[in-house]
């Protein structure tokens, strides 16, 4: 049985869910999709960035998780940039155990 994890910062337990447009996420040097999704998972630490919009903050977050142990930090950082960009331009709205709020 997998354990669910939050899908920014792959740290456990994503009570939250963030629910948007559909975003199809791309790794641009193997040119194929790694995912489709309209609901994204999120801990509270994360949650409370996207509710703020904190695009640098959430990216220095994931950046600095210990899970992150590959490349360079500064390399991913900037790959996450455009997609939190994305994601915060199409959030409908945020969840927690079932309870929804509009942004």
């Amino acid at each position: 049985m997998e354990t669910a994890v939050c899908d920014f910062c792959c740290g456990k337990m994503p009570t939250w869910t963030v629910i948007c447009d559909p975003i199809d996420v791309v790794i641009v040097d193997a040119k194929k999709i790694i995912r489709q999704s309209e609901d994204w998972g999120a801990c509270t630490k994360c949650v409370e960035l996207i509710k703020k919009r904190d695009i640098d903050g959430l990216a220095n977050r994931v950046i600095n998780s210990p899970v992150l142990n590959e490349g360079s930090k500064e390399s991913f950082r900037e790959r996450l940039i455009p997609l939190y960009k994305a994601i915060f331009s199409t959030i409908k709205s945020i969840k927690e155990d079932g309870l929804t709020s509009a942004l």
